[in-house]
């Protein structure tokens, strides 16, 4: 069996319309992941530094690197979650060897930067797989 699957950024996806947090720089890293989040549909607040969360996001996309490190995008997470109401969330970062994508819905996804187009999609789906929204 071959499963063939368009990544195209307008493809439409399940998750139209959700609500998704960036945290990330305005140069060409975070334009280019903002610009993949809207193309999947998500309704994207772009944050260049770590917010008092006033809206309630389906998802929160961080870029490490333009907080300070990988360690600063998870404590960055750290701050805008509480246990009892997990989110989606992605991490991207150009000090990991590896992409993770954890069974564990709690878990961020993680990927390697610079993102590609399709890492991104791959990690958008994955992180909203058991997230109602």
């Amino acid at each position: 069996m071959q499963f063939v699957r368009n990544f195209d950024a307008s493809a439409p996806v399940e998750a139209f319309g959700v609500a998704a947090l960036l945290l990330a720089d305005t140069g060409d890293s975070g334009k280019k992941i903002a610009a993949a989040l809207w193309g999947f549909g998500a309704n994207v607040d772009w944050q260049p530094c770590v917010p008092a969360v006033s809206c309630d996001p389906a998802l929160i996309v961080v870029d490490c690197d333009a907080l300070g490190g990988f360690a600063a995008g998870q404590a960055a997470l750290r701050r805008m979650t509480v246990p009892e109401q997990p989110l989606a969330a992605i991490l991207i970062s150009s000090e990991v060897a590896a992409p993770d994508f954890p069974q564990a819905a709690t878990d961020p996804v993680v990927l390697c930067a610079p993102v590609s187009l399709v890492a991104l999609r791959v990690g958008f789906e994955h992180a909203l797989r058991a997230h109602p929204f």
